[in-house]
């Protein structure tokens, strides 16, 4: 707007004027949408980028990028963790390094004198000019391929990671996502703001409303097509750390000799993507439902309430692609749920004590939210206090020996993860007092012995 004005335009820095304005748009834009994470995160990028104009300096750099990472830690160092920051992080610093390395060669060409041999737009005397037009798209598809390439490639690591997926036609999806974008919801979104005050926005938003069910129809097209998923199971933890190395040698080193030195940590990264543990049993804190390995290999969901995010979460991480609902098994009635292990042998849901009668003879693992009697015959019982003590529990079945995982180790006390210590009280069915203690694994009948019921 201000290049519309040549005094202006002539006699003053306009571009960081511009960059002034953006940044206390950026700051009201935060607050306007409740000041999110994933919001906070553009925030400081965006400041650090505006900045670096104000003050006459490249905005597009590594340096800045970096500069924003260390914003984001300092204020934020939980968000290192998830998936958020690891893929802006990643798909940006693909894209600057790519941006840094062509900018290198045109310089380098400029110094030299040679022709560049990047494209640069041709002007023409004809107001409609169709061969410049097709140059013009051509170049762009092409730009957009490499970027989204370059994002592709960066962030897929943590999409397998994080997600337990890959898309492989994300190539075929994005730049056709993006044109209409591009062609409908950003003019049309625009546009509609300009006009609502007027009460003229009504036909831009079914303008804007042809795009959105566009970008939906292509989306199902491309899910629906074969292999447009690739299932993943779930990694060693320490392979992230590798393939971030990787990442970071790509897209940190200059030369070409030193980014060979991505090898090892990548040979190293996807050995860990085939050693992560698989379970048998997952339980989460609540106790309403578990994942539990049938005798054919596959998880299946056993509960009456089921939290679907979490038992989405449980078949990503097993590679296994179905939905919550297709993977229900097992038997229930009022007082309980029952199903079937990978080695035949029982577990049950119980959700009323009414249950354990029978229960606790015929099932080798237990789990209630009910506190159990020591009279129960089974071979592993999981209660409330053991969930309260463990968080989501892991159970994996070779023959008699049952291994444990918990989220939360038994003496963890943290700032952010208090150690729980129960008061002095008596529960219902108890032999004693229980006093203070630190151990999830002992009985709920009042005895302290771990092997009575783990």
């Amino acid at each position: 707007m201000l290049t519309l004005l040549p005094g202006f335009a002539l006699r003053y820095p306009i571009k960081k004027w511009a960059a002034g304005f953006a940044i206390i748009g950026a700051i009201a834009y935060d607050i306007m949408t409740g000041s999110r994470v994933g919001t906070e995160r553009a925030l400081f990028m965006t400041m650090i980028m505006l900045t670096a104009i104000i003050v006459g300096r490249p905005a597009l750099t590594m340096r800045n990028l970096a500069l924003a990472a260390l914003v984001v830690i300092a204020i934020e160092p939980e968000a290192i963790m998830g998936a958020s920051f690891q893929l802006s992080f990643a798909a940006v610093s693909a894209l600057v390094a790519v941006y840094e390395a062509r900018v290198a060669a045109r310089m380098q060409a400029a110094a030299s004198g040679a022709a560049s041999t990047m494209w640069q737009p041709q002007r023409s005397s004809l107001i409609f000019d169709p061969v410049s037009m097709l140059h013009r798209f051509g170049h762009w598809l092409r730009e957009m391929g490499l970027a989204t390439l370059c994002a592709t490639a960066a962030t897929a690591s943590y999409m397998a990671y994080d997600f337990h997926e890959l898309s492989p036609y994300v190539l075929i999806g994005n730049p056709l996502t993006l044109t209409l974008i591009e062609f409908f919801a950003v003019p049309g979104a625009l546009i509609g703001a300009a006009l609502y005050p007027l009460g003229l926005d009504g036909p831009i938003w079914a303008y804007v409303g042809i795009g959105i069910r566009l970008v939906l129809e292509i989306a199902k097209w491309i899910a629906a097509a074969p292999g447009a998923t690739i299932h993943l199971r779930d990694f060693a933890p320490w392979s992230i750390v590798f393939l971030t190395m990787t990442v970071l040698c790509m897209v940190i080193w200059r030369s070409w000799l030193m980014r060979l030195t991505a090898i090892p940590f990548a040979a190293i990264g996807l050995v860990g993507t085939v050693s992560g543990d698989r379970f048998d049993v997952v339980i989460p804190p609540s106790a309403e439902a578990v994942a539990a390995r049938n005798p054919t290999g596959d998880l299946v969901i056993i509960g009456r309430k089921t939290n679907t995010f979490a038992a989405e979460q449980w078949l990503r991480a097993d590679g296994d692609g179905r939905k919550p609902a297709k993977a229900a098994g097992g038997t229930c009635d009022k007082l309980a749920c029952i199903g079937e292990l990978k080695d035949g042998r029982s577990i049950s849901v119980v959700y009323d004590r009414a249950a354990l009668l029978e229960d606790c003879k015929r099932s080798a693992i237990i789990v209630t939210n009910e506190f159990v009697p020591a009279w129960c015959d089974a071979k592993l019982v999981i209660t409330r206090r053991n969930l309260e003590a463990a968080g989501a529990i892991a159970l994996s079945l070779n023959g008699d020996v049952i291994a444990i995982r918990t989220a939360r180790s038994p003496t963890e006390d943290r700032p952010w993860s208090p150690l729980k210590v129960r008061s002095e009280q008596n529960w219902p069915g108890r032999k004693k007092q229980l006093q203070p203690e630190t151990n999830p694994f002992s009985n709920d009948a009042g005895t302290d012995d771990p092997t009575e019921t783990w």
